[in-house]
């Protein structure tokens, strides 16, 4: 089988495991439903339509979380998503949460246009040599040089906070949205966006959950904005990644294939630069999961 064949999915068929894969999952873990992140993106947004079909509107938990650079458009996303879907959704502004831990320091207010944040963002990257997958070369917490790091990851992990809190209040169990293709290069916080109970698409690669959301209907205006971490103005996915996803996801697939970096250059046109610094951060993404380090594992 080719590799573009590798990456086609039948949308029906991977519906209806993920459907039987979540309410077995459910019951496992003894959990009355779940709750999920509603950021307006294309992930939760799958996720949402998956659960919901699995377990009927009334066991899914929706929460919004804004923040001070949140996204007003994808914010309505969600709330638009939560009414479609018949789905309860609560809204919590983490700003004072976030302002306390003093959170907003590195990026004042009148700093955080995205314009200016894109261009110090690229003089950024620039300086360190690095075109692609900044922000999976190791995690970000341990990177003192990664300027963003404590603007970004306290977002990513309050959020979490507050789904677990909800959770475990109902007595339900939160639902992960993260995809293969980040998960592969480390693209999340293992402590936020990372951590979950129930991981339903972690084994679907970015384009394959696009396929599965157009088939799921999904509206085509979540589908067809640029993805984000909604974390810092102006900051695309495909900006912090310095490459498309498609283009990741057919690099990711002929690695796993064994193909050298000729190969893949030659294969998808792009420059050994960037095959060289996807192998790096698969190399990175595993160590992080592999943390903690510890003497009953073998460290």
């Amino acid at each position: 089988m080719g590799m573009q064949d590798q990456l086609v999915i039948d949308p029906k068929q991977e519906t209806e495991r993920i459907f039987s894969f979540i309410v077995r999952a459910l019951g496992e873990l003894g959990k009355k439903g779940v709750v999920i992140g509603l950021s307006g993106g294309l992930d939760s947004a799958v996720v949402a339509y998956l659960c919901v079909h699995a377990l009927t509107p009334s066991r899914v938990h929706g929460l919004i979380l804004p923040e001070r650079d949140s996204d007003p458009r994808s914010m309505g996303d969600a709330r638009r998503l939560a009414q479609a879907l018949g789905i309860k959704a609560e809204e919590t502004d983490l700003t004072p949460i976030l302002s306390a831990l003093g959170t907003y320091r590195p990026i004042p207010r009148i700093f955080a246009r995205s314009w200016l944040v894109r261009a110090i963002y690229k003089r950024f990257k620039k300086k360190k040599g690095v075109s692609y997958l900044i922000h999976s070369l190791g995690p970000p917490a341990e990177r003192p040089e990664f300027s963003f790091a404590r603007f970004a990851l306290p977002k990513l992990r309050m959020r979490m906070v507050m789904l677990y809190q909800r959770a475990s209040q109902l007595n339900y169990a939160v639902v992960g949205t993260t995809n293969r293709t980040e998960w592969e290069v480390g693209h999340y916080d293992r402590y936020g966006d990372g951590a979950c109970d129930i991981d339903p698409i972690v084994h679907l690669y970015k384009t394959q959950v696009i396929a599965l959301a157009r088939y799921l209907g999904v509206p085509q205006d979540i589908i067809g904005k640029p993805p984000s971490p909604d974390l810092i103005p102006g900051i695309t996915d495909e900006l912090a990644l310095g490459i498309s996803y498609a283009k990741l996801d057919r690099i990711l697939l002929l690695l796993a294939q064994g193909a050298t970096t000729e190969e893949i250059e030659e294969t998808l046109g792009v420059p050994p630069k960037a095959v060289g610094e996807v192998r790096r951060a698969l190399e990175e993404a595993h160590k992080v999961r592999m943390l903690p380090v510890s003497l009953a594992n073998g460290g």
